[in-house]
């Protein structure tokens, strides 16, 4: 077995999409978070490229070990989300200060939730 899964042209298109999303997403903020701190716009930078890498390999060439990468990746990124909207970044400028949410990055999770959905 070389590891590659029959995953449907329909899934890995879906997954893809959800991924490329979000990164699109992370792209476009990155000029407001290098203003705001720059580790952190290199952060979204970094997040962007992860999930365009992915969306990537997931279409080329599948692979269990790419599904499971998704998922850890997306939901590390949705718990990060999560920690700055409730406690806030543990470190950096506005640490321990909960940042408002927004429809941007509403959107962003959705599309990183739906790729963890899909990828399992």
């Amino acid at each position: 077995m070389d590891n590659a899964t029959s995953t449907s042209s329909f899934v890995r298109a879906t997954l893809a999409a959800a991924l490329l999303g979000a990164a699109i997403i992370h792209f476009a903020m990155v000029p407001q978070h290098m203003t705001e701190w720059a580790p952190e716009g290199i952060a979204f930078i970094v997040t962007g490229w992860v999930q365009v890498a992915l969306a990537i390999g997931i279409v080329m060439r599948p692979k269990r070990w790419m599904l499971w990468l998704t998922v850890a990746a997306s939901a590390a990124f949705i718990a990060a989300w999560a920690i700055t909207r409730v406690w806030g970044a543990p470190f950096g400028p506005g640490s321990g200060i909960a940042q408002p949410r927004s429809y941007v990055d509403l959107a962003c999770v959705a599309l990183e939730a739906l790729a963890v959905v899909v990828a399992v």
